[in-house]
């Protein structure tokens, strides 16, 4: 389960998927909130660990109906690339055990949601990407992957001590490769299995589902 803490204007526009709060406990907490540039409409979503961030720009009224929907499709992609533990013959049934575990999505309204900053920050870049330097914003998949890494990847700055968020995120991932790995096995039988561990990713064709054709550089 995926719980969205989402702020007042967007819980009006996502007023058709908020829920009564549930006990369980979620595989991961996002915060969400509703920008707009100039008349175009993005969400900017950002996981409450690892503060990753993803960007969803170019929303139509009728979209926030299917977001769910969306963000799905976003995060198993995006989870997949930052996977490199994840072999090419095993992506198919990644890709689905991602869909599963993101099938269910609870949104809760709140009001003053954490790392409000980073968020801020997200939707002030891209004013003045689309307003001041008269670019467009990252409508498509890989537009809005690559966009994202201003702000998840600060492998660029070489004095800071602190883990960037796709560090941070890609540790996720690492543990539903695992999770993944581990359902595999009982449903055949096998012994448990020990993963490896690389450091490099990042580049994803987003064209196709769900065998994605995954290029990294």
């Amino acid at each position: 389960m995926i719980k969205f803490n989402i702020s007042k204007s967007l819980s009006d526009a996502l007023s058709n998927h908020l829920q009564p709060e549930k006990s369980r406990t979620p595989n991961l907490i996002w915060n969400a909130e509703l920008i707009t540039v100039g008349t175009e409409l993005c969400v900017v979503t950002l996981e409450h660990y690892s503060e990753y961030v993803m960007v969803f720009c170019g929303l139509e009224r009728r979209d926030f109906l299917h977001f769910p929907s969306l963000f799905q499709e976003r995060f198993w992609r995006e989870v997949s690339v930052l996977c490199p533990e994840i072999k090419k013959q095993e992506r198919n049934a990644f890709a689905n055990h991602l869909l599963r575990m993101t099938d269910e999505q609870y949104y809760q309204m709140e009001p003053t949601p954490s790392n409000q900053h980073k968020i801020l920050t997200v939707a002030e870049h891209l004013e003045y990407l689309s307003i001041v330097e008269g670019k467009p914003l990252p409508i498509d998949c890989q537009s809005a992957f690559e966009y994202g890494l201003r702000f998840n990847d600060d492998e660029n700055d070489e004095f800071s001590e602190k883990i960037s968020p796709v560090e941070l995120f890609r540790d996720i991932c690492k543990h539903f490769v695992e999770e993944f790995r581990y359902h595999e096995r009982v449903k055949k039988g096998d012994s448990p299995l020990v993963l490896g561990r690389s450091e490099n990713v990042i580049r994803v064709d987003f064209k196709k589902k769900p065998n994605p054709d995954f290029r990294f550089m």
